[in-house]
């Protein structure tokens, strides 16, 4: 057994001539259907964040290292799990209010995912995000930290989903994982075997909540290592 090596670059949002410069054909086009500038601002931080740190992580210049979408279930290359398909990492990437984050991984597939935490504490989100189990533990949550609670549960089950390749594709409500205030991990899951996820939470100032987890596809990771680092850094582009 082995410990699974994961990099995570966490960052603020910016969005400069030098950073699209670092974006491919197919990522122009999509900012280009963007309209909102924050959505156009986080697509060019996350994408650009992620190549500078393959560049960083493998000894590449940024603009030599390519992306690309491949949709598991229909092949589609418009969307699906971020690959860098020349490189041996797994990589992911996620967004939420005013940060960006990216996930590196030399061992499994990896995913990660940030929310803000006020973003899950709508009428309705705990019936269409958590598991019966997870409504049943939410109600012993203090009201205070209901937010809190909800962004973590959130970005948990997020982050495996985005591990395991399968994203929306699957129920959200079908997935259970332990509650905020255990030490993350995965459950339940709809289909019989449940994938070897191992989850871990990351350290985000202010009201966002944040996890990575990897995805043990032959069963020889004992544990996962994560190292975060901070992104602003690499976003400093000239």
């Amino acid at each position: 057994m082995i410990t699974g090596d994961v990099e995570v670059h966490l960052a603020h949002v910016v969005d400069t001539p030098a950073l699209r410069g670092l974006l491919d054909d197919d990522e122009l086009r999509r900012l280009d259907g963007l309209h909102r500038p924050a959505d156009r601002a986080r697509l060019v931080a996350s994408h650009a964040l992620l190549r500078l740190a393959l560049a960083s992580r493998c000894g590449l210049d940024a603009l030599d290292v390519v992306l690309e979408r491949r949709c598991p279930t229909c092949g589609s290359a418009e969307h699906g799990k971020v690959a860098a398909p020349d490189l041996d990492q797994h990589v992911s990437l996620g967004h939420a209010g005013d940060l960006v984050v990216v996930a590196l991984s030399p061992t499994a597939p990896v995913g990660v995912d940030i929310e803000v935490e006020s973003a899950c504490g709508f009428e309705g989100f705990a019936a269409v995000s958590l598991h019966p189990v997870e409504v049943e533990e939410l109600a012993e949550v203090p009201e205070r930290d209901a937010d809190w609670a909800l962004a973590t549960w959130w970005v948990r089950k997020e982050a495996a989903l985005k591990a395991t390749g399968h994203g929306m594709t699957i129920d959200p409500t079908t997935v259970r994982v332990t509650p905020p205030t255990e030490d993350p991990a995965l459950l339940a899951w709809p289909e019989s075997p449940s994938p070897a996820v191992h989850l871990a939470d990351l350290r985000v100032a202010g009201s966002y909540a944040a996890a990575v987890a990897l995805h043990d596809v032959d069963d020889r990771v004992a544990a996962i290592d994560v190292t975060q680092l901070d992104g602003d850094e690499l976003l400093r582009v000239d």
